[in-house]
């Protein structure tokens, strides 16, 4: 009966380590890769409020280390992880454990630094795309107003011509009418001295007789 407890004991620590080395493994693949962001089940990349997309679950901690067991992750990148189980923190504590515990703290130190990088740099990112699409904005404003500047331009030389031509077809309507007013006058006089004639002409038959 103590052999097969002791046995059992033995798995169960077996089991354990194990679960410790896998979850190590994957903790390094990320510190080195980096940290996968969280996912939509249907696998589209989920953003927040400022558009700007999130690490997924890693353990920042020996107790979370401890308690990681995949449950924490967003679907799409618990799809991707190996088996592995809670375990104890008394595991790690344990004398022959103490290099496999010191690997899981610098590791998740690693981690730690990839996701602050990561962040950093998708914030600079975001930062520069961000001031490439307001650039963008304000060259299609200057060419909207350069357009506008142009077209009112354009009304106002077509306007001025217009202008020009009213002018100058007023003053040869101004021509043309004073001309016109000159000859009725000067018809006018002739008129009137052809009147004087003919009512000059019988006093002087008169005179005569």
């Amino acid at each position: 009966m103590i052999k097969t407890d002791n046995h059992i004991s033995q798995r169960s620590k077996s089991a354990a380590t194990d679960s410790i080395s896998e979850k190590l493994r994957v903790l390094t693949e990320w510190a080195d890769a980096g940290i996968p962001w969280v996912h939509t089940d249907d696998g589209e990349l989920l953003l927040n409020k400022k558009g700007d997309p999130k690490p997924d679950f890693f353990p920042t901690s020996i107790r979370k280390f401890c308690t990681w067991d995949g449950s924490q992750n967003c679907e799409f990148v618990r799809q991707t992880l190996p088996q592995f189980s809670s375990n104890s923190q008394d595991t790690l504590s344990r004398p022959h454990n103490a290099k496999l515990k010191h690997s899981v703290v610098t590791t998740i130190e690693l981690a730690k630094a990839k996701r602050d990088s990561q962040v950093a740099v998708q914030a600079k990112r975001d930062w520069r795309t961000q001031l490439s699409l307001e650039v963008k904005e304000l060259e299609q404003k200057r060419a909207a107003l350069a357009a506008q500047i142009a077209e009112f331009e354009h009304r106002a030389m077509r306007a001025e011509r217009e202008l020009k031509e009213l002018q100058a077809a007023h003053n040869r309507n101004v021509t043309h009418l004073t001309e016109e007013l000159q000859s009725l006058r000067n018809e006018n006089a002739s008129l009137r001295r052809q009147g004087h004639k003919i009512f000059e002409l019988p006093k002087r038959d008169r005179h005569d007789e």
